[in-house]
């Protein structure tokens, strides 16, 4: 038999240090909301359902869609779209755009330990008529203080040149920040040729010197013939103390309007241990 105390809205909360009012505290897999200040040792209450904006990243790739089931990142102190390390929060009842700041959020939500981080639901912008490397405008950002030892970071990318010039050559790069994962070298590509990178990232060590290694794939060529590489990165430092992008570039040898390049399909998952 279970006897009813309360509707739940509100749990009580007795703080070992005091707790302003906006205050997100987390309990294991339960997230709270400090309604009012609570001096230190003094019984109050953390709302526990109920609609709230939260602060989130910003930048490309930080972007929540409404319906997206969100996480609280304690470390971060930041609402996310990654469940591994972080206590589920709500659903996002407000679409946030990359360059907003926080996300309206519904808490709380049946949420769901979902391991696809980003997928790119339309293609890229073309790179085209430029010598300049330049980034595809799909990109995921992974949050300072998400990663773990042992993540496990899996990306499937595939691009297509729907038009080249002449034997102007195509660069395709998987990168994080700023270091490469791996470049397919410059292939002359012709029309509709295709590039491919499969890609596991392997989290070694964290923080401000941290480090990761890679394997996988790469190819850059006619579609069903153009030989699959495998690759292997050593051991290559990150700083997961501040937002990672991780994003695909590409670069033509000749400036031309005839040479166009998109980014088709960008899939990132986050595996966890955990």
């Amino acid at each position: 038999m279970a006897t009813f105390i309360h509707d739940g809205k509100s749990i009580d909360y007795t703080p070992g240090s005091a707790v302003v009012a906006g205050a997100v505290v987390v309990q294991g897999e339960l997230v709270g909301v400090a309604r009012t200040d609570i001096p230190a040792g003094t019984l109050g209450a953390l709302a526990v359902t109920g609609v709230f904006d939260f602060p989130k990243a910003t930048g490309v790739g930080t972007a929540i869609a409404a319906g997206a089931n969100c996480y609280w990142n304690a470390a971060a102190q930041q609402a996310t779209l990654l469940s591994f390390g972080n206590a589920p929060l709500g659903v996002c009842i407000k679409a946030a755009l990359d360059a907003d700041t926080t996300v309206r959020v519904l808490m709380p939500s049946e949420t769901r330990n979902k391991e696809l981080i980003y997928s790119a639901e339309a293609a890229s912008n073309n790179v085209t008529n430029t010598v300049a490397e330049t980034d595809f405008d799909k990109q995921v950002t992974i949050p300072a203080n998400t990663l773990k030892v042992g993540d496990v970071i899996r990306v499937r990318l595939a691009a297509i040149a729907p038009s080249t010039n002449s034997t102007d050559t195509l660069t395709l790069k998987l990168k994080v920040g700023n270091t490469i994962i791996i470049s397919t070298g410059a292939v002359d590509v012709a029309n509709n040729d295709v590039g491919f990178i499969d890609a596991d990232l392997v989290v070694r060590a964290i923080g401000a010197t941290g480090s990761f290694v890679a394997a996988g794939v790469q190819a850059l060529g006619v579609p069903g013939t153009v030989a699959a590489k495998p690759f292997v990165l050593g051991a290559t430092a990150i700083d997961t103390t501040v937002n990672q992008t991780l994003k695909a570039t590409a670069q033509w040898s000749v400036a031309n309007a005839g040479n166009i390049a998109r980014l088709d399909v960008l899939d990132v998952q986050l595996v966890s241990k955990s």
